[in-house]
């Protein structure tokens, strides 16, 4: 609750995504240079992580044919997020904290609606 509380990250698929990859971040970035197992088990992390996310986007109702571009996506804004999390964290607890109220990077999650629902709307 205290992201979603005292930080102001929504309690959405994305606001959740955000506090799982700055989990992710944290773990990741304790393993770094840890030697050969920590190198096993980094990539496992991050296969467990890419897994789940295609769990999620299926259960989101994306198709079977849209899920490699989905996931491709994901993967730039994991890297993006990765990166920007490490770049804050240098500069301090006050820079990370506001990573996570504004985020560089917005997932998309979910099917997009058609050109045709969108223009009725």
């Amino acid at each position: 609750p205290l992201f979603y509380q005292e930080f102001g990250v929504p309690d959405t698929v994305e606001g959740r995504y955000l506090v799982l990859s700055l989990n992710l971040f944290a773990v990741l970035h304790r393993l770094k240079g840890e030697g050969a197992e920590a190198a096993v088990l980094t990539q496992e992390l991050a296969d467990c992580f890419k897994d789940d996310m295609e769990t999620v986007l299926r259960e989101l109702g994306v198709s079977d044919l849209r899920i490699p571009k989905k996931m491709r996506g994901l993967a730039s804004s994991s890297a993006a997020l990765l990166e920007a999390y490490g770049k804050a964290l240098v500069k301090g607890e006050g820079a990370l904290a506001e990573l996570t109220r504004r985020p560089p990077v917005r997932p998309a999650f979910g099917p997009r609606p058609s050109r045709r629902r969108a223009a009725l709307s």
